[in-house]
């Protein structure tokens, strides 16, 4: 990658909920969290080892990242011995999306969410509530394009294997990023050479380990990359950091019932 001037992104330990809310949730700053999951299940026993071991013989679906978003249909067993593998050359599939609040809901119990990560769309009847909780399992090479997430909500990401490499770019960056052809955007390693308007961005820059956690406010464009085998853990949420974009967003994608029917179940959003 051409070497740009990239943004720094803080990295802080012993965060209280105030300082959270007040530094990076309510001014929308990405920062990188060191010791919250420390003392997570997740962290100390989800290794390739255990998704084999639970669930190898078990069907997924995942897909290759190139222009053709090839899909596949293989086994867990199958694809943890292929994310592990030697994949020079080719690109490789990716497990994405994988939903822990349907047939791996049992996950969730090797976590707990940050009370500054708490979801106030858990408040809403399961049948009509988004499922924001996923891993992301891939080899090296692996990864998901630039983007931003669904329904302008936040997002937090814990690395458990690997290492991940992401750019982010701020909501004020949108122009410039839009000057930036779609087959490129769609590539895993955007070229800041070959397209000068990325130039004047404020990217940022980072190699996330094992873990750490990266928080990536609503509307912040992003690339993720995996730099090795990796195994992550993911939330998407809204709160009082992000319900005014989560609620622009409803009213200006055409989806008023949906609104109308979150209303019921979070009146903070009809403000």
């Amino acid at each position: 990658m051409f070497d740009a001037n990239f943004c720094r992104i803080d990295r802080r330990s012993h965060l209280s909920h105030h300082e959270f809310m007040e530094q990076y949730g309510k001014p929308g700053k990405p920062v990188v969290i060191l010791d919250i999951a420390t003392e997570w299940r997740c962290l100390a026993e989800w290794d390739w080892g255990f998704f084999k071991r639970n669930y190898g013989a078990e069907v997924i679906e995942v897909v290759e990242k190139s222009s053709r978003s090839e899909k596949r249909i293989t086994t867990w067993g199958a694809f943890i011995d292929y994310a592990v593998g030697d994949r020079q050359g080719e690109f490789p599939f990716y497990l994405e999306n994988c939903c822990l609040e349907g047939r791996y809901r049992e996950l969730r119990d090797y976590y707990t969410v940050p009370t500054f990560f708490e979801n106030i769309l858990t408040r809403i009847p399961e049948n009509d509530r988004p499922e924001w909780s996923w891993l992301f399992i891939g080899p090296a090479g692996s990864g998901t394009e630039l983007h931003s997430d669904t329904h302008d909500s936040s997002a937090w990401l814990l690395v458990i294997k690997g290492r991940k490499e992401w750019i982010m770019f701020p909501p004020e960056d949108k122009e410039h990023l839009s000057s930036v052809p779609l087959e490129d955007i769609k590539k895993l390693n955007l070229d800041f050479e070959k397209h000068s308007c990325l130039s004047l961005t404020h990217a940022i820059r980072y190699v996330q380990s094992p873990g750490e956690i990266v928080y990536t406010p609503s509307r912040w464009s992003h690339q993720v990359r995996n730099l090795e085998p990796c195994i992550a853990l993911t939330e998407n949420f809204v709160n009082e950091t992000n319900i005014r974009e989560f609620k622009s967003f409803l009213l200006n994608n055409g989806q008023q019932k949906h609104f109308d029917r979150m209303v019921q179940h979070l009146p903070e959003l009809d403000c």
